[in-house]
């Protein structure tokens, strides 16, 4: 059983024997009522407790990926074809490096756009009113996942 166990357990498993192995030799030697009264005892204890909470944390933070019931199997099926729309609305900025976010009718529409714009869009500042050209495509079999694609993008007239 000890082979299976990962580095982090085993060495949480090695502290906690050699905590009891210290502890047997004191009592043997009788030192057990003068070492380990008060501050000591709960001292040793806490030292263990941590030494349990730590090693737990540290395997347990391997396993915290986890997947999506169903992701897979809906993006396997592929998707629709792309449609090309117009709009306009109000350019909210960047949310990473090759998406912006622009609220139309009151709600925040993100698009994927290419290295070719991204100097384009760089000069836009938030707030602005823009018109874009855009397409969509819907994972198939989800009419919620939605893929959008930024093709054009200028400020709009008032």
């Amino acid at each position: 059983m000890k082979e299976s166990l990962s580095g982090y357990k085993k060495d949480t498993l090695a502290c906690f024997h050699f905590l009891l192995k210290c502890y047997d030799i004191l009592k043997k030697r009788g030192a057990m009522s003068m070492m380990l009264t008060g501050f000591r005892a709960c001292a040793l204890l806490m030292a263990a407790v941590l030494l349990f909470v730590i090693g737990g944390q540290a395997v347990s933070a391997h396993s915290l990926a986890f997947t999506v019931p169903g992701y897979h199997k809906s993006a396997a099926k592929g998707l629709t074809e792309a449609v090309q729309k117009e709009a306009v609305g109000i350019y909210e900025g960047q949310a990473d490096p090759h998406t912006v976010e622009i609220t139309v009718y009151g709600e925040p529409v993100d698009l994927q756009f290419s290295e070719a714009l991204g100097a384009h869009v760089e000069k836009l500042e938030e707030g602005t009113k823009v018109a874009f050209v855009y397409t969509e495509q819907q994972v198939k079999g989800d009419s919620i996942v939605r893929f959008r694609r930024l093709l054009s993008i200028k400020e709009a007239e008032e």
